[in-house]
């Protein structure tokens, strides 16, 4: 394929770049990311990565961004790849400024990974390991204005303060005070001179190599007047600066410079996280499930062989001296298609199809299968942590190596996706590997054994803008040859580094002269360019299809994904959160059972405009995934969660109209009950669907249905009071499309639950339940023949007068109705079971405040989890309340784990639970009530009349309590194992304990009854005996019968 041939991926502007910002937020996003990403169009739905975009250029977005406000991480950037998605996930806050006169502290502290890598290297002279830039300016700046700017850029980055220091075997670091910061600036006017510019290279490498790396500081800077320009040439250590740290740098050094012109003051604006917390938290996240994880990774990792490059001799040192380069271009044309087009194909990012391309290279060039390579990444992960490190100024490169297959290299686009997946299933962007050895070097040793460094370094810099354009501050990299050591050692073989700049993607190849010919190299790189352009050639006319990465969950095969994307329109996979593992298990238990069918009916009174109400729906299946989403578990590992792209809704519209009243009421009936019979198949149905019965021109029954296993109560609530929202909007604007903010995904929640530390979890509810060994019941008074399941239902209400001591109670103890209530269940339960240490299942909401939009995700959330009540002889209401409290707040960190997972991992042989216990603070019924004037549903003219419910657990005996004036109690139970009379007794010994913990909070828990006190005097007169007169000819079974 021509590459050259294809039309200008560049030409035109799509529909995305000409969606204009609609608030300030994206207005400024749209500016940082024309300037960033070099765009002259860029709209709201262009695409991050179609655009240019990487992991360099989104720290570069986040630091502009923060510069005017706006807070927006990295990760952020990566993941909502649009400014209309991003902005909605930004918070905006008030630019502070930082003023450089703030003073610092001296602090010894540890190494980053990389820094301590460097030190192990032990090069000849470590001393003259630099980076450095050169700064072109047309005015003559005076030598006071220049030192006071670096002394002022000194102050504010703390890093530019460093001194390494060997201490007991080790080497730390140390920051110097900022109340005089130390500027080293050698001053040389050249304007006179014929043969300025020699003089003044002659004069850089002297400042490169006179870095004091004992004493400090570790930067120099050369200040030359030249006859036309001024130029500031800059030199730092590598130990104190990376390329992201450059940027930041660089633009705070104009900024300051831009302000002593103006004879204003020198201050920055806040500066980033510091160095020394970024290295805290590596420390500490070594000891994360994160970080064990990416550490097993490593572990079968370096245990793999991989083969040596063939060179011409080995035995010689290899050195700086005698490294050679050689490079190639692409034009910009191809450039382009690399940067903006290639990657639609198979959702790549640069970085892979370049490592595509090299591995083809490699296998062309040396016959190599496979290929092991170490990769530099800037370093600066997201760990779950809270700091922003995108102006922090520091050494951050991580550099850890990665083995590509080439097992189809005739086959691009199975090799490119191939590579694709190697790279991404690399942990946490590889920054695990330096953790794991310079944190842990123990354990590194010991997995690593005898185990070989790669040859080959990689090392993609992303877009390099260039500003020639700007004539008074001009910055460039040439004099990058002098910033190494000659007589030090070089790293690897080869190196590969890469960088577009002016439009043109750059290929660096670094070699040592004496161990590789130069035809060889030179037959490397031409094979390399030719792989290269058939890469982006096939990419750019792919067909435009997802892999296994793409999705949430990441470790189906090739051939897995494949088959799904044959039978169905594949958004989204991800895996079951452990409450829909359990519910899964016993739909795969019985698929015909009712247990798990929910189903919320209500009269419906007002004029609906049917159109809106099936557009509606729609909709709103469309706004979240989890209502599009299907179960699939044959021939998988582990069972998965598939959500479609599109699917067409469940809606149902009969008309009743012509039908008596008492037809009606039955034809109502037949059709839930028909909806019931129809249940759910969990691997093909549409899970939610919506039946509309009308009745009348104004008279509507409504009945919708779904399985518990995509949404809970909270959920139906939100589905119900948003449909009516999207209905009302619908009518507005006579059906035209609405403009509604993406709704946060189930999803979310799902990547929660894989940063959980499940062995911390398990270890908590291990020491939660020791030593309860015996099961507490509510067993059943009777057993009707013939009957499985008879779901029953009767509510129950506490008067207002015992309801109000009830919360006068909670507030007096300072814990939560939920919590009064449910330890005086565990008090009726452990009387009727004759002990004093129960459990019984409490569900839980299970909505973790950390997962952004959590209030208003739809999905499964809740959880039952055993809750434990336990008293000794001396407790009290008030000693138990407390306990409980207490207990319940310590479940919370730990409520996402399904009672399964618990019995597995306790050892406990039965269930712990035979019934369940929920307070319901979000009664169904709730939808629609609005906060302002008029309820949505008012303003529409409807009211919602005579609402039922259906819903049936595993669990034959449910409690649940809603609050009110009046407490209710609502028992449903399977009525083939209870009778009401038993349901009836159950609740007034409940009614019974809640009024004496509500009146005797001191009162002895062994001293409580389940009696009330009528039923106590009438006990206590019975047990005192009554004196009667008896014929004694009477027999003794006749007295007792």
């Amino acid at each position: 394929i021509d590459v050259k041939a294809l039309p200008d991926p560049v030409q035109g502007v799509s529909e995305q770049d000409r969606v204009a910002p609609e608030n300030e937020v994206e207005e400024k996003l749209v500016a940082i990311w024309a300037e960033v990403l070099k765009l002259e169009t860029i709209g709201v739905e262009s695409n991050f990565y179609q655009h240019g975009g990487d992991s360099i250029r989104a720290i570069q977005v986040a630091a502009r961004a923060k510069k005017i406000g706006l807070n927006v991480s990295v990760g952020n950037i990566l993941k909502y790849q649009t400014i209309r998605e991003l902005a909605r996930e930004i918070s905006v806050q008030k630019p502070e400024v930082q003023s450089v006169e703030e003073n610092g502290v001296i602090e010894d502290f540890s190494l980053s990974p990389i820094q301590t890598d460097f030190f192990n290297r032990n090069y000849n002279r470590p001393q003259h390991y630099n980076q450095s830039a050169m700064i072109a300016m047309k005015s003559f700046p005076e030598e006071s204005m220049v030192r006071a700017i670096f002394t002022a850029l000194a102050r504010h980055h703390e890093m530019l303060r460093a001194v390494p220091q060997f201490k007991n075997g080790t080497w730390t670091q140390s920051i110097m005070p900022s109340s005089e910061p130390r500027v080293s600036l050698e001053v040389c006017d050249f304007r006179n001179l014929v043969e300025s510019e020699s003089s003044m290279l002659e004069k850089v490498r002297e400042i490169q190599s006179g870095i004091d790396l004992q004493h400090g500081p570790l930067w120099r800077i050369g200040l030359f007047y030249l006859k036309h320009e001024t130029k500031l040439f800059l030199a730092m250590h590598h130990l104190i600066v990376d390329a992201v740290s450059w940027s930041a740098l660089l633009d705070d050094i104009k900024t300051l410079y831009h302000q002593a012109q103006r004879g204003a003051t020198l201050q920055l604006s806040v500066a980033s996280a510091d160095f020394r917390s970024w290295v805290n938290q590596l420390k500490a996240y070594r000891d994360t499930p994160a970080f064990q994880k990416g550490k097993s990774y490593w572990d079968g990792l370096l245990k793999t062989k991989f083969p040596l490059l063939p060179k011409n001799s080995s035995g010689e040192e290899d050195l700086i001296r005698d490294e050679r380069k050689k490079q190639f271009t692409l034009d910009q044309k191809t450039t382009a298609a690399l940067l903006t087009k290639a990657n639609h194909a198979f959702n790549t990012n640069v970085q892979e199809i370049l490592l595509s391309a090299l591995a083809l290279a490699m296998q062309k060039s040396f016959a190599m299968s496979q290929v092991r390579i170490d990769l530099e990444g800037h370093g600066r992960e997201d760990l779950g942590q809270t700091l922003d490190t995108s102006r922090t100024v520091g050494w951050f490169t991580s550099v850890y190596p990665v083995t590509l297959e080439i097992r189809t290299p005739d086959d691009i686009v199975n090799h490119v996706i191939e590579t694709k997946e190697t790279l991404r299933s690399i942990p946490n962007k590889g920054i695990d590997f330096g953790i794991y050895q310079h944190l842990c070097p123990a354990a590194f040793a010991e997995s690593a054994g005898a185990h070989r460094k790669s040859e080959i370094i990689f090392n993609y810099t992303g877009q390099h803008q260039h500003n020639a354009a700007e004539s008074d501050f001009r910055t460039s990299f040439e004099m990058a040859a002098d910033n190494i050591a000659t007589d030090n050692q070089r790293d690897h073989a080869l190196e590969f580094s890469l960088a577009v700049a002016f439009d043109r993607l750059t290929v660096e190849l670094a070699f040592n002269g004496k161990h590789f010919k130069d035809e060889v190299v030179q037959a490397l790189l031409m094979y390399y360019k030719h792989a290269l352009e058939d890469v982006i050639a096939h990419c750019v006319k792919g067909p435009g299809i997802q892999t296994p990465s793409d999705f949430t969950y990441k470790k189906l095969s090739i051939s897995q994904v494949r088959e799904l994307q044959k039978k169905y329109d594949v958004q989204d996979i991800y895996t079951l959160s452990p409450i829909q593992e359990g519910l899964l298990f016993h739909h795969r238990l019985d698929p015909d059972s009712l247990a798990y069918y929910v189903q919320t009916s209500y009269r419906l009174t007002g004029v609906l405009a049917l159109d809106m109400v099936k557009k509606g729906f729609s909709i709103l299946c469309q706004r979240h995934d989890i209502l599009r989403t299907i179960f699939l578990f044959k021939d998988l590992e582990q069972p998965v969660q598939v959500v479609l792209k599109h699917r067409k809704v469940d809606f149902t519209y009969v008309d009743l109209q012509p039908f008596a009243p008492d037809e009606q009421r039955a034809l109502i009936a037949e059709a839930q009950e028909k909806d019931k019979l129809q249940n759910f198949n969990l691997q093909s149905d549409a899970l939610l669907r919506l039946t509309v019965l009308q009745c009348a021109h104004d008279q509507y029954e409504i009945i919708w249905s779904n399985h518990h296993i995509i949404i809970d109560g909270w959920s139906i609530n939100d589905l119900i009071t948003e449909f009516f929202g999207i209905y009302k909007n619908l009518c507005q604007t006579e059906g035209q499309p609405l403009k509604l903010g993406p709704a946060p995904q189930f999803s979310r929640y799902i990547e929660w639950l894989q940063y959980q530390d499940k062995k911390a979890a398990l270890k908590y509810w291990e020491e939660y339940l020791t030593e309860y060994t015996r099961m507490a019941f509510v067993p059943g008074d009777q057993v009707i023949e013939g009957q499985t399941y008879d779901l029953q239902e009767k509510n129950y209400f506490l008067d207002e007068a015992l309801t109000a001591r009830i919360h006068q109670a909670t507030q007096h103890h300072s814990i939560t109705l939920s919590t009064f209530v449910q330890t005086a269940w565990g008090v009726v339960l452990a009387k009727r079971n004759r002990t004093n240490d129960v459990a019984f299942g409490m569900i839980v909401t299970g909505r973790p405040e950390t997962v952004e939009g959590i209030e208003s995700m739809m999905g499964v959330f809740i959880n039952t989890v055993p809750l434990r009540v336990r008293y000794g002889d001396n407790d009290t209401t008030r000693s138990l309340l407390q306990k409980v409290h207490q207990e319940t707040i310590d479940i919370q960190k730990y409520q996402y784990v399904s009672m399964a997972e618990m019995n597995a991992g306790t050892g406990f042989e039965q269930p712990f639970i035979d019934h369940i216990f929920q307070f319901n603070n979000f009664p169904l019924g709730n939808f629609a009530a609005g906060t302002g004037e008029k309820s949505i549903l008012q303003s529409l003219g409807l009211t919602i009349n005579s609402l039922t419910g259906y819903e049936r657990t595993n669990y034959a005996f449910t409690l649940t309590i809603e609050p009110g004036k009046k407490l209710k109690l609502k028992f449903r139970f399977n009525g083939a194992l209870y009778s009401q009379s038993y349901i009836r007794e159950l609740s007034d010994q409940l009614g019974n304990v809640l009024a004496d913990m509500a009146v005797c909070p001191d009162q002895a828990l062994r001293d409580f009854s389940l009696l009330t006190p009528t039923e106590r005097s009438e006990a206590l007169r019975l047990s005192q005996g009554e004196k009667r007169d008896y014929d004694l000819k009477t027999s003794l079974t006749t007295l007792i019968g």
